[in-house]
């Protein structure tokens, strides 16, 4: 935000017959009224004022480079005037262009001007402009009624829902598609679901046919008598309503409680449970159903939630609702509280790791090869840090480290970064702290910038100095500044997270179908807890990095860790993948008493295997191989299914690693009901603004977060976990994709589909093959001919190689 009192100014022209004007008064910091000729008794010495106003803030406007969206407003001050005039605030766009709601502020100025104030041409005035250089609203569409046309303006509004087709069946579309909106997020028929009959015109027509033929209206154009046919089948739908609150009498229709949104087992026994009340003619009260059925789910989260925090402080000594507000948190408290090694993970410091942050932005090596340019040299002159290393100088009783030296001249060259040095024009508020300096306030970086350069200067350099802001300005303005830097290439300090990816996807063949005479099939492998495997055997680096720029060991299997290289892709592979190689400084199995705690209570809650119930000695032999094969002892008596602890300990087991790839710079929504706290958040230099919503007359919602040079680092983040997480991960995925190669059909982060052959086995057994299920991509042949569907819905069945249906079909089709 600007305060520009002392900016107004006369420089738009008056015009010959003008009486007055505002002028700057540089003495006064405020602008004041200037009479430029005699006044007559037929002036009109409001309109003159109020005229001269508009020009002087013109005229303001246009020098200060302000745009269309953002806002102003003006208080003019008077010793005529009990209270001053203030405006309220207004678009820029609005002033420049004179539109009724800013002339009307004008009109009301002139007339309370003329209201009998007494006043003259010669009375003391001034006037204040306050700009507010407000962020540019961006991605969303932009409401401007009655400038664009209304069709325009529908299809942008997220409350309208278009519906494009070629037939006549509109209305019915719009029934099915509201049908579909309002039960948004309930069980019901797969095909029903919103989001798949707004993408699927197909699913959509049959569906609105489907309506029609039960309504017994005809395809075509509907009128009130359609929609009458329509209401009176679809009103069951829709039976708890103000007419019906308190019924009192006999049980429901089995429809509905939507049996068939319900499995096959829950709906078998809710049929045989309707069926019993039928009979015995059952009571139905809507009111005191309603009042059980929140009882009953409240209770039911309550004794869930209690045997959930029960569980887990058995094991982790502590309760996650009370120390946690993420599971993720509660995996990671745990792990530092229970299983973590002393001084093995790091916590990045606030400023970075040593030689991670260097001070040394690419603007600044940008600008530093713009100078070494202009001096014309046939060899480099000025050395900086990537130019025989960053030079310091002592000048007592400090040293100061500078960006570039020229010995030859004895010249000194400083960038300044904004952020870093606290920049006077970036950050007006002097007394800000930020996350990059906590201990100091932007005027204290600023003095210690300023003593940095007058202490050079008293050594007899000569200093020249760049801030960030001006060199970005330059950048932009100049044509030849940015034809020499588009001709260089200068590369960013390496940031880890940029090595930081997820799992893969990739649909390696978009169609197979299988030879059934051949015995040919499809095959789905996964790998079980494939990220707890990684954490329990991968390899992990441990203690703070040991960062290089300029590595004198060239062969990169030397180092273990990450590097920021350009590589040429091996050949000759159908699956292609980086190289990667390790070597010292390294652990393995970090996390693993953590994932074998969690590990073995999932195993035990999942019960026997199938193939171990009725023998003990294959109970003992299922106890022995888990054992030789995970490390893990399984307690027999604790063996059970309880789904519940299996899914506690799953989600642990799952969630742990995330928290050490976390983002701290999420986006922040606050609620204000206050102009200044508003006016704070819009002016704070360190503050990206997402979005402004007005919630209500009295309550804004801002989505706000911290630029991208200003980041909380956190306590708990070790972004090189995740990153070796996820890498092992990947690499644990290609061990299959390389030994099926062209056989994949699909594969993602922890499973693969390839193609079967009886004559052509595979040459290496793939290791999940030992413990996995396998599936078989099932499709109906009637969908194939009936041509309803223009994507062809599919499911796994879990199929014995002798024993499938001839009216199925093994193919895939992604």
């Amino acid at each position: 935000m600007k305060r520009k009192s002392d900016a107004l100014s006369d420089d738009d022209d008056t015009g010959d017959d003008s009486l007055i004007d505002f002028v700057s008064d540089v003495d006064d910091d405020g602008a004041n009224l200037r009479e430029i000729r005699e006044p007559s008794s037929s002036d009109d010495v409001g309109k003159e004022i109020s005229e001269a106003l508009t020009r002087s803030i013109r005229n303001t406007l246009r020098s200060e480079n302000v745009q269309n969206h953002h806002m102003m407003h003006f208080n003019l001050q008077s010793d005529a005037f009990p209270h001053a005039f203030q405006s309220i605030t207004l678009p820029v766009e609005e002033v420049m262009t004179g539109t009724d709601r800013f002339d009307s502020y004008m009109v009301a100025l002139a007339n309370k001007l003329n209201s009998g104030e007494a006043f003259n041409s010669s009375s003391s005035f001034n006037a204040d402009l306050t700009i507010i250089q407000s962020p540019q609203r961006g991605g969303k569409f932009k409401f401007d009624l009655g400038k664009i046309p209304m069709v325009d303006v529908l299809k942008k509004k997220k409350s309208v829902i278009m519906i494009t087709n070629t037939d006549e069946l509109c209305c019915g579309r719009a029934i099915v598609m509201a049908r579909a909106r309002t039960q948004k997020g309930q069980s019901v028929d797969k095909r029903c679901r919103y989001d798949v009959i707004r993408c699927n015109d197909s699913v959509q027509k049959h569906l609105a046919e489907e309506l029609h033929e039960k309504a017994g209206v005809p395809f075509g154009p509907c009128g009130i008598e359609a929609l009458r046919k329509f209401q009176s089948i679809l009103s069951d739908e829709f039976q708890r309503n103000h007419k019906n609150e308190s019924y009192d009498g006999q049980i429901p229709d089995e429809s509905f409680y939507d049996p068939d949104g319900m499995s096959s087992k829950t709906k078998e026994e809710f049929l045989e449970w309707h069926r019993a009340q039928v009979e015995t003619n059952g009571r139905f009260f809507l009111k005191e159903e309603l009042i059980t059925y929140c009882q009953s789910d409240v209770k039911l989260l309550k004794e869930g939630c209690m045997k959930f925090v029960n569980e887990f402080r058995s094991i982790a000594g502590f309760d996650p609702f009370e120390k946690c507000i993420t599971i993720a948190s509660a995996c990671n408290r745990y792990w530092r509280k229970c299983h973590s090694p002393s001084r093995c993970v790091a916590v990045e410091p606030i400023n970075g790791w040593e030689g991670g942050k260097v001070n040394h932005s690419k603007a600044s090596h940008e600008w530093l090869h713009w100078c070494e340019y202009q001096l014309k040299s046939p060899t480099p002159r000025i050395l900086h840090v990537r130019n025989g290393g960053e030079q310091s100088i002592i000048a007592n009783p400090f040293s100061y480290h500078v960006d570039g030296l020229d010995s030859t001249t004895n010249t000194v060259y400083e960038f300044h970064g904004c952020l870093y040095h606290g920049c006077r024009t970036c950050f007006p508020d002097r007394m800000q702290f930020s996350f990059a300096n906590p201990d100091r306030t932007m005027d204290a970086l600023f003095s210690c910038t300023m003593r940095k350069t007058q202490d050079l200067r008293t050594k007899g350099y000569h200093v020249v100095e760049m801030w960030e802001c001006e060199w970005k300005r330059l950048v932009s303005e100049s044509e030849e500044i940015r034809s020499f830097l588009s001709g260089i290439e200068i590369i960013s300090p390496l940031v880890a997270r940029g090595a930081f990816f997820g799992g893969l996807t990739g649909a390696a063949s978009l169609y197979c179908k299988a030879d059934e005479k051949l015995g040919e099939d499809t095959r789905y492998v996964d790998v079980t807890s494939e990220d707890p495997w990684v954490n329990k055997y991968g390899t992990y680096p441990v203690g703070h990095p040991i960062i290089y720029f300029k590595p004198k060991e060239q062969d990169i299997s030397a180092y273990f860790g990450i590097a920021c290289v350009d590589v040429l892709p091996p050949l000759s592979l159908f699956n292609p993948v980086l190289p990667y190689r390790h070597n010292n400084q390294r652990v393995t199995g970090l996390f693993s008493s953590y994932v074998n705690t969690w590990l073995k209570i999932k195993q035990e809650s999942g019960g026997w295997p199938s193939w171990a119930h009725d023998s003990n000695e294959k109970k003992e032999a299922y106890l022995k191989g888990y054992n030789e094969q995970e490390g893990i002892a399984l307690d027999s008596s604790k063996i059970e299914k309880n789904q519940g602890r299996k899914t506690t300990a799953k989600l642990m087991l799952n969630s742990f690693w995330g928290k050490f790839g976390e983002r701290m710079n999420k986006y922040k929504v606050e609620q204000i009901t206050e102009p200044h706290q508003l006016f704070d958040l819009i002016t704070n230099p360190l503050l990206e603004i997402s979005s402004i919503r007005v919630l209500s007359s009295e309550v804004l919602e801002v989505t706000h977060r911290r630029i991208g040079e200003d980041v909380d680092t956190g306590s708990k983040p070790n972004i090189f976990i995740a990153i070796f997480t996820t890498c092992q991960a990947r690499l644990k995925l290609y061990e299959s994709l390389s030994i099926l190669n062209e056989r994949v059909l699909y594969y993602d982060t922890d499973s693969c589909i390839y193609t079967w052959k009886p004559t052509d086995p595979l040459k290496k057994t793939i290791r999940t093959e030992k413990k996995t299920k396998r599936y078989g991509l099932v499709f109906d042949k009637r969908i194939f001919d009936s041509h309803t569907f223009k994507s062809f819905p599919y499911g796994y069945l879990k199929y014995d190689l002798n024993d499938f249906d001839e009216n199925l079909i093994f193919t895939l089709l992604l």
